[in-house]
């Protein structure tokens, strides 16, 4: 039973910078993932350097979350439980995906891995509807149900927990954040609503936490000492870190999504190319025929080269300059 576990000496700056216990499992599969991709990366050749940098330092961050003072202290402390829980479920999943692992892996693998990835079965595995699902259900039912007392009293659940908080934030992010080769990528004001949803989700069970008046863990109760703050204080002080922290990520990511909207030219949902659209469509409203590149002008990529479109604008302007007489 884990409430008859060790308890840590009490929680100062000496014991939070010089704390390290090794998670054997853990450093396992963070060295595999880090071996797999290096080799991925040999494989393809060519591959951006920070994109490998960024994937690294998510190793590094999961590394630190689950063996330093953070993980030690995440289970008698639920706030430090909380720190662990946003890195493991947002810092640490944005690293990884930052890292494109996925779109490593066509370079690597070719054409072989490219058909699996856009199969029907890894389109629906890294969709928006199962990422925020799984996302939400995560956050919901790890706090704020039985869960949290199951996750105090048997050790096995607490890494099934960590396990669960790394995936779902992997499967939220994977599609809003970064360009793989997905089976249906997601346009970017989509990307912003469901980041905002998943915001929410986070404030809700935040607020629901801050608003408790009884510890509703008797785990927490049962492991209390002399330094840690009261059971009921430490359940608010979690509830605060969820929601401003994840908030705060969370809007941050917003609007790196958004700038990342305004100059990607490239896509045709971008911001810039969306507002061409729109003028586009009012230029042919008024005549214009075809643009430059022969195409239908509302569906040009280029149309102040159209002379049917500037045609028609002159003389709509002609027109509203005529006054009646």
């Amino acid at each position: 039973m884990n409430m008859t576990m060790e308890m840590p000496a009490p929680l100062g700056w000496h014991t939070l910078l010089t704390t390290w216990r090794p998670v054997l499992g853990w450093d396992l599969a963070v060295l595999v993932a880090l071996a797999a991709y290096l080799y991925a990366v040999h494989r393809a050749g060519e591959w951006p350097l920070h994109r490998t940098a960024v994937f690294c330092m998510g190793l590094v961050v999961l590394e630190v979350s689950v063996s330093s003072a953070i993980g030690v202290y995440a289970h008698p402390l639920f706030w430090m439980h909380m720190v662990q829980h946003l890195l493991l479920i947002m810092v640490v999943p944005i690293l990884l995906v930052a890292g494109q692992p996925l779109r490593l892996t066509v370079s690597a693998f070719g054409d072989r891995a490219d058909r699996l990835l856009r199969s029907r079965a890894a389109g629906w595995l890294f969709s928006v509807p199962i990422g925020f699902g799984v996302y939400a259900v995560t956050i919901a039912g790890t706090h704020l149900t039985p869960f949290m007392q199951l996750m105090l009293t048997h050790g096995y659940v607490h890494v099934l927990e960590q396990v669960l908080y790394l995936v779902s934030g992997f499967l939220l992010f994977l599609p809003l954040i970064a360009h793989e080769p997905v089976r249906w990528p997601l346009a970017y004001p989509l990307r912003l609503g469901v980041l905002a949803m998943a915001m929410a989700v986070d404030t809700f069970v935040g607020v629901i936490l801050m608003m408790t008046v009884r510890e509703p863990f008797p785990g927490y109760v049962a492991m209390h000492q002399s330094w840690q703050p009261s059971p009921i204080q430490d359940l608010h002080g979690g509830g605060a870190i969820m929601w401003a922290g994840g908030d705060s990520l969370m809007l941050i990511l917003m609007f790196a999504v958004a700038l990342e909207w305004m100059t990607d030219h490239a896509r045709r949902d971008s911001l810039g190319g969306w507002l061409e659209s729109v003028r586009a469509n009012a230029l042919a409203g008024i005549g214009g025929d075809t643009g430059p590149d022969g195409a239908p002008l509302r569906r040009s990529a280029d149309v102040d080269k159209d002379p049917g479109a500037l045609d028609a604008y002159n003389a709509m302007l002609a027109k509203l300059s005529e006054h009646p007489e």
